[in-house]
């Protein structure tokens, strides 16, 4: 298979060994580069211009182009690729990288009439078992509410319209081990998402108390827990690890969490694009689905808050996209998601303290900045 290898950056030499173990005749006859007046060459083989890439595809002189880049550039080629009138290309996703001894080698079509999401949560429940004070989710402001599953399937097939591909998926709270129905969850996700990486967010504690179907749901399903290690998990991680590789299901923790950090300021009036840039310079992506919405920050949480405290900070169609709306395509999404949105004038200069949990009486100045 005479192929194309769009991008030489550092991801390029992992795809390039896993597709030597995809195809069997493997021909990779260029790579492309928007460095390519610099790199020249890659592993004896002459890197080009995009638009001599597409000229070669064009004249069929290769059967495919493969982006080697990271989701978040990917779309930059796709969008490229579209505006000169290619329709597909193939992209190898992180979650087969991955190579699982179960998992069959592949290389996925995509449409580049669409864009890709790289990441999307989704609580699965709002409320959760550690109460920790100042919440950025705000579960422990919450009553116990558990998503609707239909909605969810609505939602998703939506998202799946909208975006060729959806490169993380997060399920989380709350606490998602509070939700029986978890597994239902996992199940449709898989279904509809089949190229996502899939995890679990979890503080883990509940998961001796878990029935066989969950594991079972997760190995099949190719998802995995992602464990926050506050102080409490921490001192049993290795009865979590031991849980997880007795039902033969990945986890992964994150890094020790001892701070929590608070940074709404609820009079507003910050530089929408310092903060902006700050708070994804810290905190990266974290567009939330939510009943019909994908938002590019924590508008969820803010009406959990106004709720809760009686605020009043207003949450706007700009904070929150009505999946729904025919005003604009995935490109459009895509703009939306990120740029900075009106929520960003409520947040502030961080603050970090203690963390602890345990708090059912929570107070205002847990989530707000006093100063």
């Amino acid at each position: 298979m005479k192929v194309l290898l769009w991008g030489c950056g550092k991801n390029s030499d992992k795809v390039k060994a896993y597709l030597k173990k995809c195809i069997d005749d493997l021909n990779i006859v260029a790579w492309c580069d928007k460095n390519y007046e610099c790199i020249k060459q890659k592993d004896g083989v002459k890197v080009i211009s995009p638009k001599e890439a597409i000229k070669l595809y064009k004249d069929k002189k290769i059967e495919a182009i493969i982006p080697t880049v990271s989701p978040r550039v990917l779309n930059s080629i796709v969008h490229e690729l579209h505006n000169n009138g290619i329709k597909e290309c193939y992209y190898v996703f992180e979650n087969d990288l991955k190579e699982k001894s179960d998992i069959k080698l592949k290389m996925r079509k995509i449409s580049t009439q669409k864009p890709s999401l790289e990441y999307f949560e989704f609580h699965v429940c709002d409320h959760c078992n550690l109460n920790c004070k100042g919440c950025l989710h705000l579960s422990n402001a919450c009553e116990e509410s558990f998503a609707d599953l239909e909605q969810y399937i609505k939602d998703i097939k939506r998202i799946r319209e909208i975006f060729s591909a959806v490169h993380i998926i997060k399920l989380l709270g709350g606490e998602p081990l509070l939700n029986k129905e978890l597994y239902k969850f996992i199940e449709i996700t898989r279904e509809i998402f089949p190229e996502s990486e899939l995890r679990v967010a979890t503080n883990g504690i509940l998961l001796n108390e878990q029935d066989k179907i969950l594991f079972d749901c997760m190995k099949k399903n190719d998802a995995y827990f992602f464990i926050s290690l506050y102080p409490p998990v921490k001192k049993i991680q290795d009865k979590i690890q031991k849980i997880c590789v007795k039902n033969q299901v990945e986890c992964v923790f994150t890094e020790y969490i001892d701070k929590f950090r608070k940074q709404i300021n609820i009079e507003g009036g910050n530089d929408i694009e310092k903060s902006f840039k700050e708070c994804r310079e810290r905190m990266g992506y974290c567009f939330g689905l939510r009943n019909g919405k994908l938002s590019p920050c924590i508008a969820t949480y803010i009406h959990f808050l106004n709720f809760k405290f009686n605020k009043n900070i207003p949450v706007t169609e700009n904070d929150e996209l009505d999946i729904y709306s025919t005003e604009y395509d995935g490109w459009e999404f895509i703009n939306r998601l990120y740029s900075p949105i009106p929520l960003c004038e409520f947040c502030g200069e961080a603050e970090e303290f203690e963390w602890k949990c345990g708090s059912t009486e929570p107070k205002i100045e847990d989530y707000v900045l006093t100063n």
